[in-house]
């Protein structure tokens, strides 16, 4: 998505999402443009998550909901289900 009206973002996806990273990744690691106004939802189907995939999202550090709009600089994070006992 590039264009005149792009914001970055930190991306990171852990474990078996890291099959969803954008193939310049690394380690599941990476900076990638969206355009300005860009919602957590439009960045799930930039990278194409399936929506059967469990996962929680993270914003600079906080809970994110789909309907969320990110701003240029955000740091996102994808997580697996954690289970334990």
């Amino acid at each position: 998505m590039k264009g005149t009206n792009n914001m970055k973002l930190s991306l990171t996806l852990y474990s078996s999402l890291k099959q969803y990273c954008p193939p310049e990744f690394s380690g599941g690691k990476g900076t990638i443009d969206l355009k300005e106004g860009s919602t957590v939802s439009d960045l799930i189907e930039f990278l194409g998550i399936s929506p059967l995939e469990e996962y929680t999202v993270v914003r600079n550090n906080r809970l994110a909901k789909e309907e969320d709009v990110l701003a240029d600089g955000d740091q996102v994070a994808f997580l697996p289900p954690v289970s334990g006992g």
